[in-house]
């Protein structure tokens, strides 16, 4: 199954299951939400929702949002060696931290990519004497 189907379901599956049931999920009768839930499930793999299972088991969502290189479950910055999506939507990872599947928006990737072809500036030589190049002796 192609990966944005399944953040698609696993979203619906967070909403479906949270808590504090909000917006669209409210509207629905308990057996209306039992059947979203079965067919969410349909859509999700095994290994996916057993990790799903974990964290409802324990009260908690299992996605969250990345903001600003920040994971919204733990709000803890992800590391830099942490790749970043090549396609923003629909990639599956797992926060460092926390352990939730993470997703980005398209403005998200867009905006922490780092750029290309960046050159870093050179520092000037320091001599024996603490002092640089550039710097004229007294």
């Amino acid at each position: 199954m192609e990966s944005p189907r399944i953040l698609h379901a696993l979203r619906r599956l967070n909403d479906l299951q949270a808590k504090r049931p909000r917006g669209w999920v409210k509207g629905l009768t308990e057996n209306e939400r039992m059947l979203a839930i079965e067919h969410a499930r349909m859509g999700i793999p095994s290994s996916i929702l057993a990790h799903h299972e974990l964290f409802v088991s324990r009260g908690k969502r299992s996605l969250a949002e990345v903001r600003h290189g920040v994971c919204t479950a733990c709000l803890m910055k992800l590391p830099a060696a942490h790749p970043l999506p090549a396609s923003p939507i629909g990639r599956i990872d797992v926060c460092d931290h926390c352990g939730v599947f993470l997703f980005w928006t398209e403005a998200e990737a867009v905006e922490t990519k780092p750029p290309t072809g960046a050159v870093k500036a050179k520092r000037p030589k320091v001599t024996s004497q603490g002092k640089g190049k550039n710097h004229p002796s007294p």
